[in-house]
């Protein structure tokens, strides 16, 4: 986290740095922290908050439905200086073993981004740790969300964004694993449109700065 805010000096950021709310204070750290970065020259913070992807969302740490390990959703309130259009931005990271755990995270963000008119512009970005037809993104699409990944012109990249630091290298293990495609989403809700959408594969001499390969939208509000 320090790394990234020092890179990049001219953008706010919201999210937990750790480990304060875990109950693994030393070594690997079991919460995700799903920052969220954006630049404070062209938006003004306007809100933000965290909820636990639990029975007890407001108890930090909390974990339930056989889920491996603590998750959290972060979001962030934004207005646009030029156009004045306010939106959110909702940073997820599901469970990666209890399927139970997964569709029940999803529901509980579901439901707090639903509290918002349908025409509040918002994204929800994360690692689903599930495909596209999976009953998890199965469900945001039927709540109203539109994946980017299919909206956006041109060709649909189904490349796997998981790859174990292996980059073309890796290999699933299973079929099924091999068909799944992304697991990691960029979706939109309300007035939102997405006129660009990637994969990003860089890497520096054979060394990837994450296990998944991050993904880029241009998205247009109104």
């Amino acid at each position: 986290m320090r790394d990234l805010e020092r890179a990049f000096p001219d953008f706010g950021s919201f999210g937990f740095a750790g480990p304060e709310m875990d109950a693994r204070k030393e070594g690997y750290q079991g919460i995700a922290k799903n920052p969220i970065f954006y630049s404070r020259n062209r938006y003004d913070f306007v809100s933000a908050g965290t909820m636990w992807l639990s029975e007890t969302p407001h108890l930090p740490g909390s974990s339930s439905w056989d889920s491996a390990r603590p998750r959290h959703a972060n979001w962030v309130r934004l207005r646009d200086r030029t156009s004045g259009v306010e939106f959110r931005v909702i940073s997820t990271h599901l469970d990666h073993v209890s399927q139970k755990a997964k569709e029940e995270q999803i529901k509980l963000v579901l439901a707090e981004a639903d509290t918002y008119q349908p025409d509040f512009p918002q994204v929800l970005a994360g690692d689903f740790n599930s495909g596209a037809s999976s009953p998890v993104i199965k469900s945001v699409l039927d709540a109203g969300w539109t994946n980017t990944q299919t909206a956006a012109p041109g060709p649909v990249d189904n490349g796997l964004t998981v790859h174990s630091f292996l980059g073309p290298k890796y290999v699933p293990k299973s079929e099924a694993g091999r068909k799944k495609g992304p697991i990691d989403f960029i979706l939109t809700r309300g007035p939102v449109n997405a006129s660009k959408w990637k994969i990003i594969r860089d890497e520096r001499n054979g060394r990837y700065p994450s296990d998944h390969y991050f993904l880029a939208a241009t998205l247009v509000l109104g």
